[in-house]
């Protein structure tokens, strides 16, 4: 006699057996029919799970068999009676969820779950099933979002703030051993902007931790954070001029066991971890031009050009335009605008034009990439000034003109415009009565007059009448070198004193000083002021008295006194000559 098990037989499996915490593994319970397919009835078991598993929200219990089956949401056991498998029936299966919320955060991981005939209770009818086992790990996730509080408007010198957030999003924390690490590469940021080193913080829930730290154009920050915890980093920089303008950096997750992990691209798909910031900053590049002539003079016309262009690839907005500032301090001390001052786009300001401190021309505008701005002015030199004639150009309405160095015009952030102003001079000849003779050997000086008329002797000019083969060879005042024909440059606009201090040989002194004015009016071509001839009168030459009388008597004396003195010096002289000759 041969005997038959024909107790139908219960198995369990999990799919997938490998789960993250919060997860759901679906567990499926087989029943399944002896060889002999018979009819199998009333057969019943209770699965309770093991501690720490539980039946999912929902739990998307299905079942193919004829069964009472009861699986409630967030609870352990699955109830199932009144079992029945009919004839010719192979098998049925209960299917349904089940998740588990360990481990998390400190908690070690993974945990494994084993769901097997110890579990099994109520049992009517069935066989014990073999062990099915699931595993639930938690897992560190780190999020990462990065801002900054530039705009489209953010402009060289402007202060920009970056915030970038790390979330520990996963079920596990971040520890000492396994530390979350935040980097933000900087590279494409400190070619425009200067770090604040002091600036450098880090809080977790609004208490301040260790900040982070700078390695080259790298920030990084690394430390435990929990599961739920949230790591936020502030720093600022400054815009600088320099760089490419192209502003941007890359928050990314760091490796804690390379610390030289490359930046990914802020595109990159997962498991890379990016979050990116990037703004463009505009540039306006300055030129400036005059035709002033090689030789400019007093009254001369220059027209001056100044050309701003943005280069990019920021923009210029009307709430945050581009600023043109032309200092004419070193201008309108050697001569006066003539005419309006133009742009062909933009605004101008000339309120501070009339400035006597500091005159400046300003403009302001919207300017697109590669859009370009005119500014035109001309200006009539004078005869006053220092005859150094120059002015910057540049970039911005700081209130102290930049000196615009070498450096600082090839970078096109300012320009200059510079030349020389011949100063006036005066001219004057020194004649005989009838203008038929220059005279040489006359002494003079020249002194300025204050606005009461009282002369200022600290800055009197001497002159002495240079006579040379060429003007070249006349290092003093007068830099004519004919004889009798004086001529002195380098004055400003005033009034004079022409004194003579020494007459010609033979000529009077004159007795008055002549007084003359320069400015603009009476120089000609050359700026020179020309006073004409001077005439000097000839000395009185002494009359000989011939009425008698002892003034007679002694003349005659003294004069025949001479003679004989004479007579005797050449006669001793000549004696000697004799003797020297019979020696």
């Amino acid at each position: 006699m041969t005997i038959y098990d024909v107790t139908p037989q219960l198995d369990k499996s999990f799919s997938p057996t490998r789960v993250p915490v919060g997860d759901i593994s679906r567990l499926t319970l087989t029943i399944t029919n002896t060889s002999e397919l018979a009819k199998k009835a009333g057969w019943a078991f209770t699965d309770t799970l093991p501690a720490g598993l539980e039946i999912a929200s929902p739990s998307n219990l299905v079942s193919t068999c004829d069964a009472d089956v009861s699986a409630p949401a967030g609870e352990q056991a699955i109830d199932v009676t009144n079992g029945v498998l009919d004839r010719s029936e192979v098998s049925c299966t209960i299917e349904l969820d089940v998740t588990s919320e360990s481990p998390r955060g400190a908690e070690p991981s993974p945990v494994v779950y084993t769901n097997g005939p110890d579990n099994i209770s109520n049992q009517v009818g069935i066989n014990d099933p073999d062990p099915a086992t699931v595993e639930f790990y938690s897992e560190n996730i780190l999020e990462i979002s990065k801002a900054s509080t530039a705009t489209a408007n953010a402009r060289v010198g402007d202060e920009v703030t970056y915030t970038v957030k790390a979330t520990s999003a996963g079920t596990a924390d971040y520890t000492a051993e396994n530390p979350a690490v935040v980097a933000d590469d900087l590279s494409g940021v400190l070619d425009d902007a200067d770090l604040d080193a002091d600036s450098l913080k880090a809080e977790i829930n609004g208490v301040t931790v260790a900040a982070p730290t700078v390695t080259g154009d790298r920030i990084t920050w690394s430390g435990s954070l929990s599961a739920g915890e949230e790591v936020v980093i502030t720093y600022t920089v400054t815009l600088k001029d320099g760089g490419d303008r192209n502003v941007k950096n890359v928050a990314f997750k760091g490796d804690p066991d390379n610390p030289e992990k490359p930046t990914p691209d802020c595109e990159a798909p997962a498991p890379d971890v990016v979050s990116c910031v990037e703004y463009d900053l505009p540039k306006v590049e300055i030129a400036k031009t005059s035709d002033a002539p090689e030789n400019a003079l007093p009254g001369d016309i220059v027209t001056y050009t100044v050309t701003a262009q943005n280069v990019g690839p920021g923009v210029y907005t009307e709430d945050a335009p581009a600023v043109i500032t032309d200092d004419l301090t070193k201008v309108l001390d050697d001569g006066e605008l003539q005419g309006d001052v133009t742009a062909d786009k933009g605004t101008l300001d000339l309120a501070n034009v009339a400035d006597g401190d500091r005159p400046i021309i300003s403009w302001s505008g919207p300017l697109a990439v590669d859009e370009t701005v005119t500014i035109t002015y001309q200006v009539k030199l004078g005869a006053a000034g220092d005859g150094a004639v120059r002015n910057v150009a540049y970039v911005g309405e700081d209130p102290e003109t930049p000196e615009c160095t070498t450096d600082e015009q090839a970078g096109k952030t300012c320009a200059v415009v510079e030349y020389p102003k011949q100063l006036p001079g005066v001219k004057w000849a020194k004649v005989n009565a009838d203008g038929s003779e220059f005279l040489a050997g006359s002494e003079w000086t020249i002194t300025p007059l204050d606005e009461n008329g009282d002369e200022i002797l600290s800055d009197e000019i001497t002159v002495i009448d240079c006579e040379a083969a060429s003007a070249a060879d006349c290092t003093g005042a007068d830099q004519d070198p004919s004889k009798g024909a004086l001529l002195v440059k380098q004055l400003v606009a005033g009034e004079y004193l022409l004194t003579e201090t020494k007459a010609p040989t033979g000529y009077k002194l004159l007795t008055d000083p002549i007084e003359f004015t320069i400015n603009t009016a009476n120089l000609d071509e050359d700026g020179i002021i020309d006073l004409g001839e001077i005439v000097n009168e000839q000395q009185d030459v002494p009359a000989i008295p011939l009425t008698g009388g002892l003034g007679t008597l002694a003349f005659l004396i003294g004069a025949g006194g001479i003679a004989f003195i004479t007579a005797m010096l050449l006669l001793i002289r000549h004696g000697k000559n004799r003797l020297d000759s019979v020696l």
